[in-house]
């Protein structure tokens, strides 16, 4: 397999595509490129078993409405990290929310996580901007969004990797500038 196209596969998140799951599979032979796809849990599915992506430790995590209500009573910008408990990219990041200046740097914002597949009605003003998962965006303290905050990605500008934490640092530390 070509390095490029081997990288581009590493590096592009999990999407959500008419309900059905499809995350890259892992690195596959040399001769083909493919994809797992799952089928969705059905909306009143039972509590999940197996992995699920963690996000216990030091950041507070807010639900929409109280995030959205605190920072614009605190004039904060808002991080919302958009996951799914199915997704590995999602499960390879939390641990990044776990490191000291990660921390550091959302004591500065108001942090708000939301699980793709729980189908938020809010979260649909976001789908334009992509249904992949991960995805983070920066808001203003009103909850629009800032489009000048970005990954590197070209083809998912709301993803950032685990590999790519000064990437997001750098991000964090721009919406918390204001």
């Amino acid at each position: 397999m070509k390095p490029l196209l081997l990288a581009l596969l590493l590096a592009t998140g999990c999407t959500i595509e008419s309900g059905a799951k499809t995350a890259p599979a892992p690195p596959p032979p040399a001769t083909e490129a493919t994809t797992a796809r799952v089928a969705p849990p059905p909306p009143s599915a039972a509590p999940k078993t197996g992995p699920h992506v963690e996000f216990d430790g030091p950041i507070q995590w807010r639900t929409w409405d109280d995030g959205l209500a605190e920072a614009k009573k605190a004039n904060r910008g808002i991080f919302l990290l958009v996951y799914a408990d199915w997704c590995p990219h999602c499960r390879n990041l939390s641990p990044v929310f776990q490191q000291p200046d990660v921390v550091a740097l959302a004591e500065k914002l108001v942090m708000v996580r939301q699980d793709a597949d729980a189908r938020a009605p809010w979260l649909q003003r976001f789908e334009a901007q992509g249904t992949y998962v991960p995805r983070i965006f920066f808001l203003r303290p009103d909850g629009t969004l800032r489009d000048d905050l970005k990954s590197a990605n070209p083809n998912y500008p709301y993803f950032y990797t685990p590999g790519g934490v000064d990437e997001l640092k750098a991000s964090m530390r721009r919406a918390a500038e204001g």
